[in-house]
C-alpha cells in the first residue's frame, strides 16, 4: 500500500512527501527484515529530501546508519550517525533526541558503557515523549549492564517503568525493546527471577505485536537483533543430567578363617 502511495506521489511530483514516503517505507522494511529494501527506500528518501528537507534528511541518515549496522558495517553505520547529529543541531529537539540515541545505542554495541550515557543524559533533555524516554531508559540500561554501575538497581528500574509507560502509550514496539535491556541488565545484576520476569514481559508485548502483523510480513522478524536478544533470555537453559548414583561400598574381603 505504501510503495503505491510513493508511486502515485513520484508521479505527481511531490518532492517533499515522497521524500517522507520514502523514508516510512524503509523504517517498515526494515522492520520487518527486508534489509535490502530499507537501503533502496533510505537512499531514495535522502536524495529526495537532502538540500530541500532537511529534518527528513536527518531521518533518512538514521535509517541508512541503522541498515549499515543490520548489515555488521558498523564503521559506516557510525559515519551515517555522526553526519545526521551533525545535520540534526538545527532541526529540532525530535531530530537532536533521535541522533543522540543512535549514537549512544551504537556505545553500548561497542561496549562504551560511559560515552553511552554521556549521550544518553544529553538526549533525555531532549526527549519529548514516552517513545524517546524509554529509548533513553534502554541505553541506559544497557551501559548499566556493561559495567554494573552504582546506578545499576535504578537503571532496571526505569527501563521497566519506561517501557511500561510506552505501552501505555502506544509504543509497544519500543516498550518490549525496553524490556529487554532491562532483563538483560538484570541478568547481569545476578537477579535471574526479575531478568526471567521481565522478559516474559517483553516477549507478551512482542508477540501480541507479532499477531497482528500480517502473515507474509512475519518470515525475517525473528532475525533482527532485539528478537534475537530476547530469544536467549526466554530460552530454557539445558537441564543438567542427572548425576550418577553414587557407588556401592564394597564388602570387604572376608578375614581367613583362623586354624
Amino acid at each position: 500500500m505504501l510503495g503505491r502511495a510513493v508511486a502515485a506521489l513520484d508521479a505527481f511530483g511531490a518532492v517533499a512527501e515522497r521524500a517522507a514516503a520514502e523514508f516510512n517505507r524503509g523504517n517498515s522494511l526494515l522492520a520487518v527484515g527486508d534489509v535490502d529494501g530499507a537501503a533502496a527506500a533510505a537512499t531514495a528518501a535522502l536524495r529526495l529530501a537532502d538540500g530541500r528537507q532537511p529534518v527528513v534528511a536527518v531521518f533518512a541518515r538514521l535509517l541508512l546508519g541503522d541498515v549499515a549496522l543490520r548489515r555488521g558495517d558498523v564503521a559506516t553505520a557510525r559515519d551515517a550517525y555522526r553526519r545526521a547529529a551533525a545535520a540534526a543541531a538545527t532541526q529540532g529537539d525530535h531530530a537532536r533526541c533521535c541522533a543522540l540515541c543512535a549514537q549512544a545505542e551504537l556505545a553500548v554495541h561497542d561496549g562504551a558503557a560511559a560515552e553511552a550515557r554521556r549521550l544518553a543524559a544529553d538526549a533525555a533533555r531532549l526527549a519529548p515523549s514516552a517513545d524517546e524516554h524509554a529509548r533513553v531508559a534502554a541505553i541506559v540500561a544497557g551501559a548499566a549492564r556493561l559495567d554494573g554501575g552504582v546506578d545499576q538497581a535504578a537503571a532496571i528500574d526505569a527501563a521497566e517503568g519506561a517501557g511500561h509507560a510506552a505501552r501505555a502509550a502506544g509504543h509497544a514496539d519500543r516498550a518490549w525493546r525496553t524490556l529487554v535491556a532491562a532483563a538483560e541488565a538484570a541478568r547481569a545484576a545476578g537477579a535471574p527471577a526479575r531478568a526471567a520476569a521481565l522478559a516474559a514481559d517483553a516477549a507478551a508485548t512482542r508477540a501480541a505485536l507479532v499477531a497482528a502483523t500480517p502473515p507474509p510480513w512475519r518470515a525475517h522478524l525473528d532475525d533482527e537483533p532485539d528478537a534475537r536478544r530476547l530469544a536467549a533470555l526466554t530460552r530454557a537453559p539445558a537441564t543438567p543430567a542427572p548425576p550418577s548414583p553414587p557407588p556401592l561400598p564394597r564388602r570387604p574381603p572376608a578375614a581367613p578363617e583362623v586354624p
